[in-house]
């Protein structure tokens, strides 16, 4: 694939069904806000996409779009975990 061969040079990260744990993994070496993945049920979530190496912001925001899915934000941070419904009783 033409576009993941010179992805590197234009500072981008190319994903094709990649399980979301190696792709925080991917941006965590390229960034200082760093995110934890508090959610392992989203280990294996598959993300197909070319995001610039530097923003882990489109991640987060593709990330929020998912179902009971929280995103935490503190200083240098970011939380990725599952929102647990609340039960009718």
């Amino acid at each position: 694939n033409l576009d993941s061969a010179t992805a590197w040079r234009e500072r981008r990260l190319v994903f094709d069904r990649t399980p979301l744990n190696q792709v925080i993994a991917e941006f965590n070496r390229h960034n200082n806000r760093q995110i934890i993945l508090e959610a392992p049920v989203l280990s294996a979530r598959e993300i197909t996409g070319s995001f610039e190496a530097g923003a882990s912001d489109a991640l987060l925001l593709l990330l929020e779009q998912e179902r009971n899915v929280r995103i935490d934000h503190a200083d240098e941070v970011v939380t990725v975990s599952l929102v647990v419904p609340d039960l009718p009783y």
